[in-house]
């Protein structure tokens, strides 16, 4: 356990990897951790598919993306003079 000036250490999670909500039960860890509080609102006004109050309906508004159409291949040599990671 870290002394009482120490902040044990949190494992963040990939965002990508992470089911819609968890996040915020992640965000809201770091910030008692950081001894941090939220004093600005910002109403989230707007209404979409994809946050909408049928929580069934807006997972599978985002389930239906087809992620494909956003994948691209570099060329190898592109990656490692960039120093990327192999995929």
């Amino acid at each position: 356990m870290p002394a009482h000036n120490q902040l044990a250490p949190v494992e963040i999670p990939n965002r990508s990897t992470v089911r819609r909500g968890d996040y915020t039960k992640w965000s809201r860890l770091i910030m008692i951790q950081a001894a941090l509080e939220r004093d600005v609102q910002n109403p989230i006004i707007f209404h979409s598919p994809y946050n909408d109050r049928n929580e069934t309906y807006a997972e599978e508004q985002w389930d239906a993306i087809d992620m494909d159409t956003g994948m691209l291949a570099l060329p190898d040599a592109f990656v490692a003079e960039k120093g990327l990671p192999v995929a």
